[in-house]
């Protein structure tokens, strides 16, 4: 694998506005991304150091809480096990590099999960958790925050438990669990919160999530993709 033609490599889109090409080397893993204007990549993390190398258009990163605006020629690293999230200002073309092997990042073999909500009435909320990829995955902790204020609160700083965690359940690749969820009788109009589980290798992950209530639609995702609030 000394020399690839990255054009040769077959598009995926992982992310409606993702359309990127992929591959990896003995100890890394590339992307190719060429991003759509307003696009965005939930809040998540994982064990790998990564790099967003921007080529052209410009980047709002939020890495650890702190948002910066990357332009083209602009590199943003990423630390290991650190929350960050992805939205683009404009059209844009990056190169992201994670060290270390993603197992196929743009979809496909290991653990990715998802949050939706299903259904709701006044005092449930129903959420449906879905694994993504081919490989099990064990939910490990999930946080819920039921809100009842009209607008959302300001984004927080999502704290990544350390150490052991219980087994909750697994999913199995490309299957879907289905949970409920009680409110204290009060109308909810939001919903947020993350999910932290471990893919096959034992390695950890987390993605947040958010939905807003509207009255005509249901519940839906917000309209400012800021840190904290999920894709």
């Amino acid at each position: 694998m000394a020399l690839i033609d990255t054009h040769e490599l077959s598009e995926r889109e992982p992310k409606p506005g993702w359309y990127g090409r992929f591959f990896e080397s003995k100890s890394m893993t590339f992307a190719y991304y060429a991003i759509d204007a307003c696009a965005s990549l939930h809040e998540h993390s994982h064990p790998n150091e990564e790099v967003w190398n921007v080529l052209s258009g410009e980047l709002e990163i939020t890495i650890g809480g702190d948002t910066f605006r990357a332009g083209a020629g602009a590199a943003a690293v990423v630390p290991p096990n650190t929350a960050h999230s992805v939205r683009a200002l404009a059209a844009s073309t990056v190169i992201v590099v994670d060290e270390g092997q993603r197992g196929e990042v743009g979809g496909g073999k290991r653990a990715a999960f998802s949050l939706d909500l299903a259904t709701s009435d006044d005092s449930v909320i129903a959420l449906e958790i879905r694994n993504h990829g081919r490989e099990p995955g064990v939910v490990r902790q999930l946080d819920i925050e039921l809100g009842h204020a009209s607008a959302l609160p300001p984004p927080t700083r999502t704290q990544i438990p350390t150490g052991e965690l219980a087994e909750r359940t697994s999913i199995a690749g490309g299957e879907t669990l289905r949970r409920e969820h009680k409110s204290d009788g009060r109308p909810v109009s939001y919903v947020r919160g993350a999910i932290f589980y471990e893919d096959a290798r034992g390695e950890r992950h987390h993605t947040t999530f958010c939905r807003v209530l509207d009255a005509a639609r249901g519940f839906i995702a917000p309209s400012r993709p800021g840190y904290n609030y999920g894709d």
